[in-house]
Parts: structure tokens; sequence; C-alpha cells
């Protein structure tokens, strides 16, 4: 079976481009070879510059949670203290004043 002419032309091509690249590679390099270290520091910057985003961001989910965990301990004192007054009191009059004390509307 016979490859199409695209395909032979495209091969011939990317050869040819390849070869290109590497002699200027060889001819220039101590040039390349610097490029290729900065290329390497801007990657381990970037690395860096990431690292610090997502601690950051570890640090703030941890206060969150903290926060968020002193609410629930929060509500749940409010809640036991309203049950206990609806307990104590025996009467929906007791009911309606807990549940005005907590910010719901009548």
């Amino acid at each position: 079976m016979s490859e199409s002419i695209f395909s032979r032309i495209s091969r011939i091509l990317s050869a040819s481009v390849e070869d290109a690249i590497d002699r200027l590679e060889a001819a220039g390099g101590p040039a390349v070879m610097r490029e290729a270290v900065r290329e390497a520091e801007r990657a381990i910057d970037q690395a860096k510059a990431e690292l610090e985003s997502i601690t950051v961001r570890r640090l703030q989910a941890a206060r969150q949670q903290q926060l968020l965990a002193k609410r629930i301990e929060d509500l749940g004192g409010k809640a036991a203290f309203a049950v206990d007054e609806v307990i104590a009191q025996g009467s929906e009059m007791t009911l309606r004043r807990v549940w005005r004390w907590a910010g719901h509307a009548t």
C-alpha cells in the first residue's frame, strides 16, 4: 500500500526542520545550555509559587474549618438551651420566646 503524497512530504519537512534545529543547537552550545538552565529556573520558580498558593489555600481552609466548628458548637448550645427551656416551662409561650430569641420572626 502506497503512502499519500501529503504523508511523504510531511515526513520530509519534519525531518528537515528537526535537522535544522539540531544544527542550531550544536552551533550555539553554551547559549542553548544557558537558555535551558533559565527555562529550568523558571519552572522551579513557578512550582514554588504554586506550592505557596496551595499552602495559603490549605491554611485558609483549616481556619474556615475551625470557625465552622465553633459555630456548630455555639448553635448546639443554643439548641440545647431552647430544648431545656421548653421542657422546663412546658408551655407554648416559652417556645415562642425561645424562637424569637434565636432570631426568628413569629
